[in-house]
């Protein structure tokens, strides 16, 4: 059987313990303030990982993408996009983040997001078959703009996957239904992809992201959180000025502003404890 669950959070420190099981690889700065809620929803079909997630306060994430797969980025409504970088999202667009791709992912209040993980292989393989494609699989970061009908398709069945899950199923994620249904997802993806691109990174855009991949890369060792901003623009090999510049693009704030609310963060976490067992509250139950 495909494996799936909703689990819904109070603290983020859980809520970010239990995002990996989409295959990707995050942190989350809070940046809002008040009460945290949080909602994350999941299931892993034959080769896809469809996800969903609801937050009530605004938060920065960094985001890598496995070596193997490609990030698809839905919009859900009511709420506003969240900002990928320098990338804010117009409406009826998705974006695409290849393998071994990082990003920063920011919101400005209460979200909801919707995501597809797709094996690599599969993609170039589908897109093959169906529109003769042979440039593979999206690479970095890439804006689309389907068509209209292709677009809210992909948009219906991501819904209806999520629906099943929250609402408990079991008919609908059968592995008979779990292939079907992973067909078509990858099916209305391609026609979505077909037309190419709007736009891609250039070489400033591919440079900035990668200076930030390696900023995030720096606190990795918790001996480095004590940097200043000159220590830090130093060892990334950049100037003060690009480091301001690159972290207010991609952060919203000063590399400054997010450390501190970072170094607090973490504390807070060390004080409660650290990870515990239950990191969430089924909703099947």
């Amino acid at each position: 059987m495909p494996q799936s669950l909703t689990l819904s959070f109070t603290h983020p420190a859980d809520f970010v313990a239990a995002i990996p099981k989409d295959g990707t690889s995050r942190r989350l700065v809070i940046t809002g303030h008040g009460r945290f809620r949080a909602r994350l929803t999941w299931i892993d079909l034959d080769s896809l990982h469809v996800v969903a997630g609801e937050e009530s306060l605004s938060r920065i994430a960094f985001v890598r993408v496995p070596d193997h797969l490609v990030l698809v980025v839905l919009q859900r409504a009511p709420y506003p996009a969240p900002i990928w970088g320098d990338i804010v999202m117009r409406p009826g667009e998705i974006l695409t983040f290849g393998p071994g791709a990082t990003a920063h992912t920011r919101t400005e209040g209460p979200c909801q997001w919707a995501t597809i993980l797709v094996p690599v292989r599969d993609l170039a393989r589908y897109g093959r078959g169906m529109v003769g494609d042979t440039g593979g699989a999206p690479i970095r970061a890439q804006r689309w703009l389907p068509p209209r009908e292709s677009g809210k398709l992909l948009l219906r069945l991501h819904a209806a996957v999520i629906r099943a899950v929250e609402t408990g199923h079991p008919e609908l994620i059968s592995r008979e239904a779990a292939h079907g249904l992973e067909q078509q997802i990858i099916e209305a993806l391609i026609e979505c992809l077909s037309p190419g691109p709007i736009t891609a990174d250039t070489l400033t855009t591919r440079r900035d992201r990668e200076i930030m991949g390696r900023f995030e890369g720096l606190f990795e060792n918790q001996h480095h959180d004590n940097w200043r901003v000159p220590e830090i623009a130093a060892a990334l090999g950049i100037s003060q000025w690009a480091l301001r510049h690159t972290c207010q693009i991609h952060l919203g704030m000063s590399a400054f502003s997010y450390l501190r609310l970072r170094r607090v963060q973490i504390k807070h976490r060390a004080r409660r404890g650290g990870g515990r067992g239950v990191v969430g509250i089924d909703l099947h139950r």
